[in-house]
């Protein structure tokens, strides 16, 4: 039953000894069975018992993340985490809180040594480079010969020079700032040349700065400083400078010594790290969504009282994983497990990789009520049937056949890159409903006969020309006649359409024809079975009330407007063909029903049988102005019976003072010691000597009890009742109009895909074949031109147009089809699961 309706759940009621809660919610988040409600709704996060635990493992996952940080500033990859580890005790915690405080506190030193090492590091580049660009602009020594008069005139010249390295971001601020300061009293150089360059400052010039007199030195070493500039002094002496040019140069080469060290030690720590890493992040998760569930609980004298949802088919699971936490105890109190009754149950259809899609696909219109019928269920067939309908052409068919094919071939190889790419997640998750759509696409393309816009004359034409070449030379239109036994030799095409229409021009016509009809009947078939599908709900939650005053009018509403235009489409092609008879009546071609105008003229109760009127516009068969008129009263009738009787019906109830169940969920629960089951070893001995049977009766007895939902008692209100049963009424009969003639965009897009890949042949490819310049040649060019029309087809007829027919199918099912029956107004069942952590974390 886990796809046609959901699974059967129970609320229950726990009661955890404190030395077994821990290890009981630990082993229950390993199978996914239960879904715990939060009892203290009402208290904040900042007042709940295990607050400090669970600051305390989110510091230690702050260290995890700054431990993710320096290995990806080392280009190490940490490895994909797995749920392999077991969710480690509390006294565990304490042990993984000391050697991560070790290991943050040694790698916090080793960095702090090395950032340090590597900041001395750049000053003695920046230095070097300084030294070496600003040396030639030094004055040099008075040489042999200079006379006294001119050594005294330079000693009297006072020129103060300042020189370091400045960001480059900052040199035209810095250069004005220093001109307008001093007006004009410094001069400022840039040194062109390689620029330093440091991790942390980027790229930086080097600088030198001439002024006169030492307050403008100081001033330009503030304004330096404000532009992010660092300022060295070098000496005047030439000697000095080649001295410490030559000391800084040693130094670096020492420091360079140390800092590999430094990096080598780093990197052996951090290797250790590496492989630790995946195993505390999941220890780390699976303790801190431990503690979360347990402040859900209520806490007694002597343990705790949990509630939560439970699946009926891993009720066994759940009492061996709690029978389990007692065992590993060393002493403490006997669980229990107390089913209650509620008004209220969630969601949860079990589903596999192949129908995961299609549930996906309802549930973003809707999560189920509780034990509603799932459209999924009959969506793995209609979502691609319709989207064939759109997509009909057996050569596109086949490519997105082949790709569906490929996803699902090496899904294991392909699965683990779609946690980091999430349109190709998207794709892959829904590979089993590509494949699908594939095969119906080349189903529905064989019917058309259309592969790549061309027809394949597999069965042999049942057509034949007759006319001799003068004919066929003297006139561009001719005829050919079906009722023509020279002409049309029959029997019909065995499988899809006759390859004579690729030659017709009368083709869309026909096509257009042929497909609106199909489309219709489609339609009204799909909202057919959704109305019947709502009776199956009314039958199930035992509102009989609504079988009798929403199913029956919608049904006969339905089918005497809309399935009597279905039966008038089938009547006509089934009665009225072509034949040789030349008088006019409705079995001759010229004057075959007008179907669209007759359904408006039944609604106008207009006929017209004179023989100034077209003959399609006369009535076709006996008395056919009285069963229409019939048929038009039925339907205005239910109309009123839609609107009036359950509003009524309801008021007539509430004043014979008859109570009156409704079937709207809420939370309340009504809980009972009836049904207690203690849990010990004795119980879970029994659990695995008991039968398949056995273990079959127990989940029926807790299904007929506990599984049902209590139906509340709701004020009545007839106003209320009134005016939803109007906006109902209003809906239906105006959306079975509209839906109908929504269903007609399957002939639309059907249409455009076909004259969209007829006109990529035409222009593209058909040139290639229609050339006569020898065959070499002409393959070639015929290869050429295969390229631009094969990067064509895939991106506009199958990305693009069929992402075009997925949307439209995918509104006929949520709008068209789900507003007969679906209400999708549930809450889904989330269990309590560590697979679901860890998958978070790998997408994260």
């Amino acid at each position: 039953m886990g796809l046609f309706r959901c699974e059967d759940i129970v609320r229950c009621q726990l009661y955890l000894p404190n030395d077994v809660a821990y290890h009981a919610v630990a082993n229950l988040g390993e199978i996914n069975a239960i879904e715990f409600i939060d009892l203290n709704g009402d208290v904040n996060s900042a007042q709940r018992q295990h607050k400090h635990e669970i600051r305390r493992i989110d510091e230690l996952q702050r260290k995890l993340r700054y431990f993710e940080t320096e290995l990806h500033n080392y280009d190490k990859k940490v490895p994909d985490v797995d749920d392999i580890s077991l969710t480690p005790s509390p006294k565990e915690l304490v042990q993984i809180e000391e050697m991560l405080d070790d290991h943050e506190k040694d790698l916090k030193e080793m960095c702090g040594n090395l950032e340090t090492l590597q900041q001395h590091n750049n000053q003695m580049l920046e230095l070097q480079e300084v030294l070496e660009k600003c040396h030639p602009y030094f004055p040099e020594e008075p040489k042999a010969g200079t006379s006294d008069a001119q050594k005294k005139h330079r000693k009297h010249v006072y020129l103060w020079c300042s020189t370091g390295v400045i960001p480059v971001k900052g040199i035209p601020g810095f250069m004005r700032m220093v001109f307008l300061s001093s007006r004009g009293s410094t001069v400022v150089h840039i040194l062109d040349g390689s620029k330093p360059k440091t991790k942390t400052t980027g790229e930086k010039s080097v600088f030198l700065a001439v002024s006169q007199g030492k307050e403008l030195k100081i001033q330009l070493e503030i304004i330096a400083k404000s532009y992010k500039a660092t300022v060295y002094p070098l000496p005047l002496e030439a000697e000095e400078r080649a001295d410490m040019l030559e000391e800084i140069k040693s130094r670096q080469k020492d420091l360079e010594t140390v800092i590999a060290k430094s990096k080598e030690q780093i990197d052996n720590r951090l290797q250790q790290i590496l492989g630790l890493i995946p195993s505390w992040e999941v220890k780390l998760a699976k303790m801190k969504a431990v503690y979360h569930v347990l402040d859900m609980f209520q806490q007694e004298s002597h343990g705790l009282i949990a509630e939560g949802y439970v699946l009926i088919y891993r009720m066994d699971d759940l009492q061996k994983e709690v029978a389990s936490a007692h065992k590993s105890a060393a002493f403490g109190g006997v669980p229990l497990i107390n089913p209650i009754k509620t008004t209220y149950l969630p969601t949860f259809h079990r589903t596999n990789k192949f129908t995961e899609a299609f549930q996906k696909i309802i549930d973003a219109y809707g999560i189920a009520n509780y034990k509603e019928i799932n459209p999924a269920f009959f969506s793995i067939i209609s979502f691609p049937f319709l989207f064939s309908v759109m997509f009909g052409d057996a050569g596109h068919g086949i490519i997105m056949f082949i790709f569906g094919v490929i996803l699902c071939v090496w899904e294991k190889k392909l699965q683990r890159p779609t946690s980091k790419n999430e349109i190709f997640r998207i794709i892959f998750a829904g590979r089993y409903m590509i494949l699908l759509m594939g095969i119906f696409s080349i189903h529905a393309g064989v019917l058309y006969n259309d592969i790549f816009s061309k027809p394949f004359n597999i069965f042999g034409c049942k057509y034949r020309v007759v006319y001799d070449k003068k004919t066929l030379n003297s006139n561009l239109f001719l005829e050919l006649d079906p009722s023509d036994v020279k002409v049309y030799t029959g029997p019909p095409y065995p499988l899809g359409l006759d390859p004579i229409w690729e030659l017709s021009e009368n083709k869309i016509m026909y096509l257009n024809s042929f497909k609106k009809k199909i489309s219709v009947i489609f339609g009204f078939s799909q909202m057919a079975l959704g109305v019947f599908l709502s009776l199956f709900n009314h039958i199930h939650f035992r509102n009989y009330v609504s079988i009798v005053c929403e199913f029956l009018p919608m049904v006969v509403f339905l089918f005497a407007i809309f399935g009597y235009m279905c039966i008038l489409i089938f009547v006509k092609w089934f009665l009225v063909v072509r034949t040789s008879d030349p008088v006019t009546s409705a079995n001759n071609y010229q004057c075959s029903p007008n179907i669209l105008i007759g359904f408006i003229n039944m609604f106008m109760m207009k006929y017209d049988d004179s023989p100034e009127s077209h003959c399609s516009n006369h009535t076709w068969y006996k008395h056919q102005k009285e069963v229409q008129t019939a048929l038009v009263l039925v339907a205005l009738v239910c109309v009123f019976w839609l609107l009036l009787s359950k509003p009524l019906y309801l008021l007539s109830r509430k004043k014979s003072n008859k109570i009156m169940p409704s079937h709207e969920q809420s939370s309340v629960s009504e809980s009972t010691t009836d049904h207690v089951i203690e849990i010990n070893d004795e119980s879970v001995a029994l659990l695995d000597e008991k039968t398949k049977e056995e273990r079959m009766k127990q989940q029926n007895s807790y299904l007929k009890q506990f599984a049902i939902p209590i139906p509340t008692e709701e004020p009545f209100d007839f106003g209320e009742v009134f005016i939803h049963q109007a906006i109902h009424m209003i809906e239906y009969c105006l959306g079975c109009i509209s839906h109908t003639a929504s269903y007609l965009r399957l002939w639309a897009l059907s249409l455009a895909h076909a004259q969209l890949s007829d006109v990529l042949w035409r222009m593209v490819l058909r040139h290639g074949f229609a050339m006569d310049l020898g065959m070499a040649l002409q393959v070639i060019i015929t290869f050429v031109l295969l390229c631009p029309f094969a990067v064509l087809t895939v991106i506009i007829l199958l990305i693009m147009e069929g992402l075009s027919a997925f949307l439209h199918t995918l509104r006929l099912h949520w709008v068209e089809f789900n507003s007969k029956f679906y209400r999708g107004e549930g809450q889904s069942f989330r269990p309590f699961s560590f697979q679901e952590i860890i998958k978070a974390m790998k997408q994260t």
